[in-house]
C-alpha cells in the first residue's frame, strides 16, 4: 500500500482534525502541507482563519498575505485580510482592503458595516455615519449593525463636546487678549 505523504494528504488530515475540533493537530497538518507545497491555498486559508479565530492576528496576517498573493481576486480572502489588518490596528491598510472589495463587488455582504467600523476607528466620522446609514438600511435586524449605532452616537457626542470646548476655549482666550490690549492702552 502506497502511503506517500503529499500536500493533499496533509491538507485532508488537517480538515479531519478540524471536523473533530482538534485545532492544534489541524494546524500541524496544514503546516506540513505548506512545507511540501508553500502555494497550497487551502492550507494557507485554513491557517489564516484558525489563527484569526484564536486571536493570533499577527500570525494570521502572514498566511492571509501569502494567500492573497496567490489569489488576488478572492474576495473572501481579501475580507479576511482586511479584518486581520483591522485587528492588528493597521486601519488605513484595512480600509484600503475593504474599499477594494467594495469596488470589485459593491453588494458584498456587510461591506458597508466594515467600512463604517474602520472609518470610525480612523476618526472619519462623516464617512462612518454614511456607511452606517447604508448598513442599517441593508441589515436592519443584524444585532452587530444595530449595536454599532451606539458607538457612532458616542463618538459623535465626543466630537461635538470637543468642538464646543475648543470653541469655548478660543472665546475665552480671545477675551483675555482683548483685556490685555485694553490694559496696555
Amino acid at each position: 500500500m502506497n502511503t506517500k505523504k503529499t500536500p493533499r494528504l496533509f491538507t485532508r488530515l488537517g480538515m479531519l482534525h478540524l471536523l473533530k475540533n482538534e485545532i492544534p493537530q489541524a494546524i500541524v497538518e496544514f503546516r506540513k502541507a505548506l512545507l511540501l507545497d508553500p502555494t497550497n491555498l487551502i492550507a494557507l486559508q485554513k491557517l489564516a482563519n484558525l489563527f484569526t479565530l484564536g486571536g493570533e492576528h499577527k500570525e494570521a496576517l502572514k498566511y492571509y498575505e501569502k494567500a492573497i498573493s496567490l489569489s488576488k481576486d478572492d474576495l473572501e480572502l481579501r475580507c479576511g485580510l482586511a479584518g486581520c489588518l483591522e485587528a492588528n490596528e493597521k486601519n488605513a491598510e484595512s480600509l484600503a482592503a475593504y474599499e477594494m472589495i467594495q469596488k470589485q463587488k459593491p453588494d458584498y455582504e456587510m461591506i458597508e458595516f466594515h467600512l463604517s467600523r474602520v472609518h470610525l476607528k480612523l476618526s472619519h466620522l462623516d464617512d462612518a455615519k454614511k456607511f452606517y446609514a447604508e448598513a442599517i438600511k441593508r441589515y436592519p435586524d443584524d444585532p452587530d449593525v444595530k449595536a454599532f449605532g451606539t458607538d457612532i452616537q458616542e463618538k459623535s457626542e465626543k466630537a461635538e463636546n470637543m468642538s464646543k470646548k475648543d470653541s469655548d476655549l478660543s472665546v475665552e482666550t480671545g477675551d483675555k487678549k482683548e483685556r490685555k490690549s485694553r490694559k496696555k492702552k
